[in-house]
């Protein structure tokens, strides 16, 4: 072979390493610098995209409980309207109208009221009231159950029933109760 074929071929085969060598480089280079943090930027955006799919597949499971929810919380805040409240002080009055109304309506004979010393217990005042009433049982029940239906907060503390032998069916009742009411302050 001729000199100057040889060094073109030799400057040729050089010229391919340089290239092979810088392609090497470029490959090296675009891996490490493009297609590895690519890549785990796509891993971290396929596993928020699962974490989010779960959360959301929760959400939905939780989200069909809400009419549940819903209905439940109406309930509590229809019995909450209808719990007992404790009043103010002023409120006696009504109390009292409203035990002789309720009295009246069961047929209670000889109705009678006293009432004791306020005791002050926090912000709140007890309140205790003597009743005597004479009547049928089952009046004297319905009376009974109607004042547990009012609204205001009161406690049976002592019951006396007595029956009275000269009529059938027909009972003396004595009842110390406790009502309660906020203090003013």
């Amino acid at each position: 072979m001729s000199k100057p074929l040889r060094d073109r071929t030799q400057h040729y085969t050089k010229l391919q390493r340089w290239l092979a060598a810088g392609l090497l480089v470029f490959v090296v280079a675009f891996y490490l610098f493009v297609y590895r943090p690519a890549s785990l930027r796509g891993d971290r955006l396929v596993a928020q995209i699962h974490t989010q799919q779960a959360e959301l597949l929760d959400a939905r499971t939780r989200a069909k409980d809400l009419p549940k929810i819903a209905s439940e919380n109406d309930e509590l805040a229809m019995r909450l309207a209808r719990s007992k409240r404790v009043p103010k002080q002023t409120e006696w009055a009504e109390f009292v109208r409203d035990l002789t109304r309720l009295s009246n309506q069961a047929s209670l004979r000889k109705f009678s009221y006293k009432y004791g010393t306020a005791k002050r217990i926090g912000d709140f005042a007890q309140f205790p009231v003597m009743l005597d009433f004479e009547g049928d049982a089952m009046d004297a029940y319905a009376f009974l159950k109607q004042v547990e239906d009012l609204p205001r907060l009161t406690r049976l503390r002592s019951l006396s029933l007595k029956n009275r032998p000269e009529k059938a069916g027909q009972i003396q009742a004595q009842l110390d109760l406790n009502t309660y009411f906020s203090v003013d302050q």
